[in-house]
């Protein structure tokens, strides 16, 4: 998909759907009524949205503005936000969720999502983000991705 993503500069509904459901599936809903719901020019498909969407990130000078374009543009909540950005640029992006939060030590729990985003760009991005995938890949590898109490 990453490939056809760089090949193609955009995804098609089937692939954005299918990082939508590899993350959570039951968010799949909610997101496409989301995106025919904005008010943006062209027709009001998923396919169009969808390729709309991901040429935006394609074309989006730096990973900030990236994030910013899923998450104040586009509506979307910073642990899914962050899984698109991981799937289409895996070297620069890593998933960011309530696991790896309560991982790293030092991430408050965030309500809103300038806040969000706010927090993440000023001490996330700043700093190089292979390490915190780095960090997140040994969490996993060691099985301590799921040590969340929400996991069990």
């Amino acid at each position: 998909m990453r490939s056809r993503f760089h090949a193609e500069h955009s995804l098609g509904a089937f692939d954005f759907f299918s990082i939508i459901i590899w993350k959570a599936n039951r968010a799949k809903s909610k997101i496409a009524r989301r995106l025919l719901k904005e008010e943006r020019k062209g027709k009001r498909d998923l396919e169009t949205r969808c390729r709309a969407l991901t040429k935006s990130l394609y074309n989006a000078s730096d990973q900030k503005e990236r994030l910013r374009l899923l998450i104040k543009d586009w509506g979307f909540a910073l642990p899914m936000a962050s899984a698109i950005l991981a799937i289409c640029w895996p070297e620069e992006f890593t998933v960011y969720d309530y696991r790896v939060r309560d991982q790293i030590k030092g991430f408050p729990k965030l309500n809103t999502a300038n806040s969000k985003f706010d927090f993440f760009s000023r001490n996330v991005l700043q700093r190089p983000l292979q390490n915190y995938g780095a960090v997140w890949r040994m969490l996993v590898q060691r099985g301590h991705h799921c040590k969340s109490s929400r996991c069990n």
